[in-house]
């Protein structure tokens, strides 16, 4: 007989499954209510005086429980409340609630595929307007080569829609390669342009070197006769002085100050004929002139201090400026030689091999 009960009461359970969390649950917080009942009541006896106890309720003996062990059991009770409602209400284990679940994400998930689909549909319903649109506003060149292709696409076997997208598509290529052929010219003439402005910068500035220089064939040719360069370190060397001139000795550098005052006095005896480069000439010699007079001076005046005097001459601080108008000159007759293709690498050089060979010949 219990057995029997139990088998009922299992499938009374089962068959109430989705409903009985709720009961449960009200079960409980009617329990807790009532719990709160009893604690406001047992707090308000506590509070009574015998006398008002026994006056208040007469058929008691005793006064009620404690009103904190009430108000504990009202937590207890009402929290299993909330449990149970929490627990009835959450879909992992509630076969309907997991029903309702599935249907509406099915249903979202229709939903969003026909609105893909309709938003789909509207492109191209919008696609195939423009195109419509863009063919009836074309002209021309353009207006030709579609009439012609959509004709082309047609007899194919091709619908309008498909036939009037391709040959819009012929028409934006036509209209690509004809961008292309226009940047390609504007290219081609951007470059030309720069070109012939280069061609006229280096023809400004071969005029202004002509200007300033003179003919090129008569600057090549005074060049590569005086040879400033090779004429110096040749009397230089002769004078005994090896490397800067302040390793030149007292009389090495007498020598070597009057042989280039004498190459200076002959420069600018050029100059009416040869103009700036001749002045350039004459300003280098004219340096190496004053820089070699300075050095003999110094050394001259200071023959016991010879530690001063490599202080001093080891620099050129005493001169400035000659050594500043000599680079000068320097740079400008270098400059000059590029310019008109002379050589002023080693001219004496040069002559001393040939007299040597042609010894060697006799």
């Amino acid at each position: 007989m219990h057995i029997v009960g139990i088998i009922i009461l299992l499938v009374i359970l089962y068959n109430a499954w989705d409903y009985l969390f709720y009961v449960i649950g009200g079960i409980f917080g009617l329990l807790g209510l009532l719990s709160l009942w009893m604690a406001k009541d047992w707090n308000d006896e506590q509070k009574l005086s015998d006398e008002q106890w026994h006056a208040k309720y007469p058929d008691k003996n005793e006064r009620g429980g404690s009103p904190f062990f009430a108000l504990v059991l009202s937590m207890i009770f009402l929290g299993i409340c909330g449990l149970s409602l929490k627990y009835q209400t959450e879909s992992w284990h509630n076969p309907t609630l997991i029903a309702q679940e599935a249907a509406e994400k099915q249903k979202k998930l229709q939903e969003e595929e026909q609105a893909k689909i309709e938003k789909e549909q509207a492109e191209i319903e919008k696609k195939l307007q423009e195109n419509l649109e863009r063919a009836n506003n074309l002209s021309g060149e353009e207006k030709n080569l579609y009439d012609t292709k959509f004709q082309e696409y047609l007899n194919a076997g091709n619908d309008e829609n498909s036939s009037r997208e391709k040959s819009l598509a012929d028409v934006d290529e036509m209209i690509q390669q004809k961008q292309k052929a226009e940047q390609e010219r504007l290219e081609a003439e951007r470059k030309a342009r720069e070109a012939e402005e280069k061609a006229q910068r280096l023809a400004q500035a071969e005029q202004e070197k002509i200007a300033r220089w003179g003919n090129k064939a008569d600057v090549k040719e005074y060049l590569e006769k005086t040879q400033p360069f090779a004429v110096t370190d040749f009397i230089q060397s002769q004078a005994g002085i090896t490397g800067p001139l302040a390793n030149g000795e007292v009389k090495a550098l007498a020598t070597h100050a009057f042989f280039m005052d004498a190459m200076a006095q002959r420069a600018s005896k050029d100059i009416p004929k040869y103009g700036e480069i001749a002045r350039q000439v004459a300003i280098y010699f004219d340096c190496e002139s004053k820089i070699a007079q300075f050095y003999y001076q110094l050394k001259k005046d200071n023959k016991n201090t010879l530690d001063k005097v490599v202080g001093v001459i080891g620099t050129g601080a005493q001169t400035p400026d000659a050594y500043k108008q000599q680079s000068a000159a320097e740079d400008e007759i270098e400059a000059a030689a590029k310019w008109c293709g002379a050589d002023l690498s080693s001219f004496y050089e040069q002559e001393a091999i040939k007299l040597f060979l042609k010894s060697l010949k006799k």
